[in-house]
């Protein structure tokens, strides 16, 4: 099945629909939890392929749905995070999806410490970005949680991945296009598809693979950085 290539608003299927459930849920127990951590004065979350504000049959996404998570974790009686920094990074290739995230998000009614950034490139130029600053500074990643749900199998270094989680208190929920990798190994006699998998793999591991690969085959080699702090989806 070819990867989906969006050219408008499209019909959110129901496991899109289920994914934007479960980081509403989860995120309104990880801002809740760790915001009782005297430690944490700034919490962060990365969405690193953040599409428009909706789709054609619903009014849901994952941005709005984190922002909806903090503040409600922040309202809820008896919390104590008015003094915590909720930082939301959202990051988005396409300048239309970018355009109408924006004016969503603008005109939504956040709490002041609840902090959005909207930024246009790939989850590599701008989360890599970020990591690197953080690096050449000496500085720590803040407690973090990342969803990174790509369209198709290109876009998703690994070692942005694995750096995020070399930080504490950090954690990465992962949707992999299973069809799209086992595509890119079936047709690897070509350089591009050999560079997305060199970055994807973070090594020539996936040399090893012969297609047609199911993902229980290629799943051990392209994410060993999977632990407790990294929850998988292979669809």
């Amino acid at each position: 099945m070819p990867s989906f290539k969006p050219s408008a608003l499209w019909e959110a299927q129901p496991h899109t629909l289920a994914k934007i459930e479960i980081v509403r849920r989860y995120l309104y127990l990880w801002f809740s939890i760790l915001g009782t951590n005297p430690q944490n004065k700034r919490l962060v979350y990365i969405d690193g392929f953040a599409r428009p504000r909706r789709y054609s049959n619903s009014e849901q996404s994952s941005p709005v749905a984190a922002l909806q998570a903090a503040k409600a974790a922040i309202e809820r009686q008896g919390a104590k995070l008015s003094d915590v920094e909720f930082s939301f990074l959202f990051v988005e290739k396409r300048r239309d999806f970018v355009v109408n995230l924006e004016a969503a998000v603008s005109a939504g009614s956040w709490l002041a410490n609840i902090k959005w950034d909207i930024e246009t490139g790939s989850f590599e130029e701008q989360v890599g970005g970020v990591l690197a600053d953080l690096r050449r500074q000496g500085q720590r990643l803040a407690p973090t949680f990342a969803f990174i749900d790509p369209f198709g199998a290109t876009g998703l270094p690994f070692r942005v991945v694995a750096e995020t989680l070399s930080y504490p208190g950090c954690e990465v929920l992962l949707n992999l296009d299973s069809d799209g990798i086992s595509r890119l190994i079936s047709a690897q006699e070509f350089e591009k598809n050999q560079r997305s998998l060199d970055a994807l793999f973070g090594d020539r591991s996936w040399q090893q693979l012969d297609p047609p690969c199911p993902w229980q085959n290629f799943l051990p080699l392209c994410w060993p950085c999977t632990s407790r702090n990294c929850v998988l989806f292979a669809t």
